[in-house]
């Protein structure tokens, strides 16, 4: 059979059958150890994620705290922190306390959110500053709305001015 055919030819089927014996080997073996080596690497990656995940935990913790303070969200509890700390500052500023909060508390799900208005009686230079300590140093409730008014009070004639402030304060179930 192979006598007939000239070495030319011979040749030619010969790289024709090595062609396909190579795409045989790829198609039956080298295809599937690359899917493998893949998948290696893949476990590789993901091991190397587990070891890190101490170290992830605690930035995540840390992120979750950060926004946690930002939102308000703290589970001291207390009034009387609120006020300990509006009243010194009062008291060293001349800033007169017109209402005592009474907390306003409102309970969704697993959410309770405690709501405390002030009023405050001053100058408004020291007004703004005790708007700004509590927007920026004070971490257990969160400043959502401030109001300067002035009321005239009828009896002196004499005009004062106001700031009614409304502290919240966000607790989950899971601070509790």
């Amino acid at each position: 059979m192979f006598k007939s055919i000239s070495y030319k030819q011979k040749s030619y089927l010969l790289i024709i059958a090595f062609v396909l014996m190579l795409y045989l080997s790829y198609a039956l073996s080298i295809s599937k150890t690359l899917e493998v080596l893949a998948d290696i690497d893949l476990m590789e990656k993901q091991v190397e994620n587990t070891n890190n995940l101490p170290q992830r935990i605690s930035v995540i913790k840390k992120e979750l705290n950060k926004i946690e303070h930002l939102l308000g969200i703290n589970n001291d509890s207390s009034t009387t922190d609120i006020l300990d700390k509006v009243s010194k500052y009062c008291n060293s500023q001349k800033i007169l306390l017109k209402e005592l909060p009474q907390p306003e508390t409102y309970i969704e799900n697993d959410i309770n959110i405690k709501t405390y208005v002030f009023t405050f009686e001053g100058s408004f230079h020291k007004l703004l500053l005790l708007l700004e300590m509590l927007e920026k140093k004070y971490t257990a409730g969160r400043v959502v709305s401030a109001n300067f008014y002035i009321n005239k009070d009828i009896r002196t004639k004499q005009e004062s001015l106001y700031l009614k402030l409304f502290i919240q304060k966000i607790k989950t179930s899971s601070n509790e």
